[in-house]
C-alpha cells in the first residue's frame, strides 16, 4: 500500500517519485505496475558528466510485478521509458522468494540484468546495477518486515 511506497521512496536517494499505475488483486495474486521517476543530472556517474547537457532532466521506468501470495514470491520486470528500438539492448528482471522455516522468513533475491550496447555495456551496467540491486534489496527488507510484522 501507500506505506510501502513511501518507505521505498524515503530509502531511495536516486528516486524522486513512485506512482502506482496499475493494480489488480484477486486474492491470490497482486499484479502491480509502479512508475519510478528519477532526476537524471543528480545521479549521473562522473564518467558521464560530459553528456549532462544531452541528458533528459528525468528518467522514468516501470516495474511490472506479480506478487504471488500463495507461494510467497514476487516476479518483476523493469521496463525503462526509452524508444522502442532500444528495448532489444536492455533487459532487467528478477524475483524475490520468501521461505518460512522455524518461524523465520528467509528472503532470496535473483536479479537478471543485461545491457547490450556495443562499447558501453560495462559502463552502463556499472552505473545502473548498484541502483537496481539497492531497490531490490530494499524491497526484500520491506517485504520480510511486512511478513514478520
Amino acid at each position: 500500500g501507500p506505506d510501502y511506497l513511501s518507505a521505498l521512496l524515503d530509502a531511495l536517494d536516486a528516486v524522486s517519485a513512485i506512482e502506482e499505475v496499475v493494480r489488480d488483486e484477486d486474492g491470490e495474486r497482486l499484479t502491480r505496475t509502479l512508475r519510478y521517476t528519477a532526476p537524471t543530472r543528480a545521479q549521473l556517474p562522473g564518467f558521464l558528466k560530459r553528456y549532462e547537457e544531452k541528458a533528459p532532466e528525468y528518467v522514468f521506468w516501470e516495474e511490472r510485478g506479480i506478487w504471488d501470495h500463495t507461494n510467497g514470491s514476487f516476479t518483476y520486470e523493469i521496463v525503462p521509458d526509452i524508444p522502442d528500438a532500444w528495448h532489444q539492448y536492455y533487459s532487467n528482471s528478477g524475483h524475490i522468494d520468501l521461505t518460512e522455516r522455524d518461524g523465520r522468513t528467509t528472503v532470496t533475491t535473483t536479479l537478471e540484468f543485461s545491457v547490450q550496447v556495443f562499447g558501453l555495456t560495462r559502463v552502463i551496467e556499472r552505473a545502473l546495477k548498484p541502483e537496481i540491486e539497492k531497490i531490490l534489496e530494499l524491497q526484500s527488507q520491506l517485504v520480510a518486515a511486512h511478513f514478520q510484522g
